[in-house]
């Protein structure tokens, strides 16, 4: 009997997680380079170096123009694809984005970009004066602490010149129906950046300014930024009565809304294996989190995605409900089944 509810458990957990609309929508990500320059202090681009070393011709490759257009050929049983240029570095620092996306543009592919307005002129350029192709633009933006210049990215005269002209050429240009936002993980914007913003806020979905960090499977160490921006009440019995209220909540919630922890696991942000990374040399990795590079399942130069995403599923999908997957085990957002997840979906 108690295997029989185990094996129930784990067969919800895989419903859970596997995405019953596939077939009408997929979401990739594809890095353009194999390293990012701007080097933020908090993004694990050593862990993703050293992973690159490791696993020879695993990413070695800047993608061009040509192998993009073959490694989309090989998602082509899939209806519609979501474009996402995000990945593990930023997707202006490829020589051939603008074309990559213009041929996207031209194939009327679903695009979204998070950029932090470094790497070529021309196609941050490319980006102001064509916001159409695009479903969403975010601006990954400096912040008031500098731990996004340690590389190429620097607040200087011509940084500010890029974001005011950019800022410019997307309000001029059609951009009906884009969702431009701005975001930066700190506290606040630079000084100089939030000016700029302000001045221009019509044109913003939104502006967010992040406190918090997922480790990105524990490739980030998210409580040293936790400390780093910790917010200081001025009131002592306020934060008291809130920290005492917090308590009380995190004790009756499982209970209230029936999420009492089971012997299962699944990724609570998204489906499992619904948003791969293509990397430059057309190895795909599964997860956007994972920069240790574990879970590389095909290479789409010469593969078939979906064929071998399903292969990779099915070797997996046990290790992945019961717990013990790498490195899904390192990441907060692996967690328990709850009986909630159990109830019929409405």
């Amino acid at each position: 009997m108690k295997e029989k509810i185990l094996s129930f458990i784990r067969q919800k957990s895989l419903e859970h997680s596997i995405d019953s609309d596939e077939d009408s929508k997929y979401h990739i990500e594809f890095t353009t380079t194999p390293a990012c320059g701007v080097r933020c202090k908090y993004c694990p681009q050593e862990t993703l170096r050293k992973s690159s070393l490791k696993f020879k011709n695993i990413n070695n490759k800047s993608i061009t123009l040509d192998n993009f257009k073959c490694y989309l050929k090989n998602f082509h049983d899939y209806p519609t694809l979501n474009i996402h240029w995000t990945g593990y570095s930023e997707p202006c620092a490829n020589k051939d984005f603008s074309a990559m996306a213009q041929h996207c543009a031209d194939l009327k592919l679903e695009q979204q970009i998070s950029t932090t307005l470094t790497g070529f002129p021309y196609n941050i350029d490319f980006i102001a004066n064509n916001p159409s192709f695009f479903k969403s633009i975010g601006l990954h933006l400096p912040d008031d602490a500098g731990l996004m210049e340690d590389g190429v990215l620097q607040v200087d005269d011509s940084y500010l010149t890029t974001l005011a002209r950019f800022l410019d050429d997307f309000e001029r240009s059609s951009h009906n129906g884009v969702e431009l936002r701005a975001l930066t993980f700190g506290p606040s914007f630079h000084p100089q950046i939030e000016e700029i913003l302000a001045n221009k806020s019509h044109l913003f979905a939104g502006m967010s300014r992040h406190r918090k960090l997922s480790s990105r499977s524990s490739g980030v160490d998210s409580l040293y930024f936790r400390k780093l921006w910790k917010y200081k009440s001025k009131s002592q019995v306020a934060t008291l009565i809130k920290q005492s209220l917090k308590r009380i909540y995190v004790f009756f919630r499982p209970i209230i809304l029936l999420e009492i922890p089971l012997p299962a696991k699944k990724c609570i942000v998204k489906k499992f294996g619904s948003q791969p990374v293509v990397l430059g040399n057309g190895n795909v990795n599964i997860c956007c989190h994972d920069y240790s590079l574990s879970q590389v399942i095909c290479n789409v130069n010469n593969e078939n995605f979906r064929a071998s995403l399903r292969k990779w599923r099915e070797s997996v999908l046990n290790d992945f409900s019961s717990g013990e997957l790498s490195p899904c085990k390192k990441c907060e957002f692996y967690q328990p089944l709850t009986f909630k997840d159990l109830l019929p979906k409405r």
